[in-house]
């Protein structure tokens, strides 16, 4: 009785082998396609004579694991996709560098494999409970190894909901700091459910768990490393890309992700939610001028060179402008030698309030014959309109209106008080627009000091097709992106229309409020 029992499970394990090997291999050569197509590209513009061809789109997906042959061929397929879960969850990741894939890029394949990872657990659970259960030997669950394992499926099944979109989005702070801890849980019980070296299991969870070590060591080494730095030098980071920024006075224990406006000196306009950015707004308002200490860990977000592009469309909507005219700001002041042709700056806003979050730079890119600024106004305006922005000073810190706010809050390095950066925080309340229709553009005039503005919402669609047609096959276009689902959604579904046999090579880069 007891050979058979024994043989049993030394075929599951040749199976759990077996199954990891073909998982690795599977996982890694999927790996290896976008290391491959990043290089392929990269070498092709490099080294071409110049022939372009349109751009292709591909979608990617975790191979599906359709059938489940044995019960412990899910747990393995759940522990390798725990591994894996963990390796996409790093901020500094070795794709980075591979295949020019920042982190946030990676977290729909994160995700993908963090709901495969349950789904497998639970196959798991339900097919031994079932096993048990004909057997007569529930008993078994009792034993400490099953209690881990049980504790295992419960985390599971928690950061599963808690990862829902609408509960990750109005608390996210909340879901972020569970989901790290349950995720530390969830490594630990699972050790202890497969604690045998001679199973492998535990070899794997090890390995998931210093690469989650590694992560956070590096990016604590990283702050620590900054923490002495003067902020008015200019960061390494490329304008467009995001930092952790640090503040311990506002919040001792978190980091949070804000896009650089400007990296000499390093600048972010942070929005007000709530969270660390309604702290953040309250202590500004509470202590105007006053120096903090902070720490930025720079670089993260790949963006492409937008300065090798023909022809540029820069599209933002609300405070996804920090990402525009942080690309924007960037090919005017560090233009390549051969510089675009032309460059269109959109941005969509619900209120004229809203232009005293970017009036220096607006002025600046009004100055740059290369760049056109169209800005649409969608809350009650029925006509184009010039604005003027002379009555905005650079160190404004007073609410233009009820609902939209700006304070400037200096933040100092530690060590020395006359170097400082500005943290542009905006406070503005969320009221839903109504739909309208896209409109076309009137000529307008405007000097460095007044802008025209344009009522209603853009013909995004007009725009991103007029961008193509005015381009050979020889050329290469890129539009650039960031903004609320809508936008980016409309600014996508377009995407498909440029992509043209005939046309210049298109390229789309967009960036989310959140991930």
């Amino acid at each position: 009785m007891v050979a058979p029992k024994v043989n049993a499970k030394a075929l599951r394990q040749a199976l759990n082998e077996k199954t990891a090997k073909s998982f690795g291999i599977a996982i890694g050569a999927f790996i290896a396609l976008f290391i491959f197509n990043h290089w392929a590209r990269y070498l092709f513009y490099r080294y071409s004579n110049g022939s372009r061809s349109s751009a292709t789109a591909a979608e990617s997906q975790i191979f599906p694991f359709q059938e489940v042959l044995q019960t412990d061929i899910a747990w393995t397929v759940a522990l390798c996709n725990l591994a894996f879960v963990i390796f996409l969850s790093l901020k500094n990741t070795p794709l980075a560098i591979l295949s020019a894939t920042s982190y946030e890029t990676l977290m729909p394949l994160h995700k993908a494999a963090g709901y495969t990872c349950i789904v497998a657990s639970l196959v798991h659970a339900i097919v031994y409970l079932e096993a048990w259960a004909q057997a007569d030997s529930l008993n078994d669950m009792l034993e400490p190894t099953q209690i881990a394992g049980i504790m295992g499926g419960i985390a599971l099944l928690l950061i599963g909901v808690l990862a829902l979109p609408y509960i990750r989005r109005q608390r996210y702070e909340l879901f972020y700091a569970i989901h790290v801890t349950l995720s530390a849980l969830i490594l630990v019980v699972v050790a202890l459910h497969r604690p045998n070296f001679s199973q492998h299991a535990i070899i794997i969870t090890l390995f998931a768990a210093s690469l989650s070590f590694m992560d956070r060591a590096i990016r604590i080494f990283k702050f620590s490393c900054n923490f002495m730095v003067t902020l008015r030098q200019s960061s390494k980071a490329t304008p467009g890309s995001h930092t952790f920024l640090w503040l311990p006075a506002i919040r001792l224990a978190e980091t949070h992700p804000f896009t650089l406006v400007s990296s000499d000196p390093a600048e972010f306009v942070v929005f007000s939610r709530n969270g660390f950015t309604s702290a953040l707004h309250r202590y500004a308002k509470e202590f105007p001028n006053k120096t903090l200490r902070c720490s930025l860990n720079t670089g993260y977000g790949k963006l492409p060179a937008f300065k090798t592009y023909d022809s540029i469309l820069l599209i933002a909507g609300g405070s996804g402008a920090s990402f525009t005219f942080a690309v924007a700001l960037d090919l005017s002041r560090n233009p390549a030698p051969c510089p675009s042709g032309s460059i269109t700056f959109v941005w969509v806003i619900r209120d004229k309030a809203s232009i005293s979050w970017f009036h220096a730079e607006l002025r600046e890119l009004l100055l740059n014959p290369r760049i056109k600024v169209m800005i649409h106004i969608t809350n009650n305006v029925e006509s184009s309109t010039l604005v003027s922005l002379s009555g905005y000073s650079d160190k404004d810190t007073s609410p233009t209106t009820e609902e939209s706010s700006q304070t400037s809050l200096p933040i100092m390095a530690h060590g020395d008080p006359e170097n400082a950066i500005e943290l542009e925080q905006t406070a503005k309340s969320e009221k839903p627009a109504d739909p309208e229709k896209a409109m076309g553009y009137a000529v307008g005039e405007a000097s460095s000091s007044t802008i025209a503005t344009f009522p209603g919402r853009p013909n995004i669609p007009a725009l991103m097709e007029s961008l193509v047609d005015n381009e050979d096959s020889m050329k290469r276009v890129i539009v650039g992106a960031c903004g609320p689902e809508g936008l980016l959604e409309t600014v996508k579904d377009t995407a498909s229309r440029c992509i043209r046999p005939d046309g210049p090579s298109f390229t789309l880069h967009t960036e989310g409020f959140g991930w």
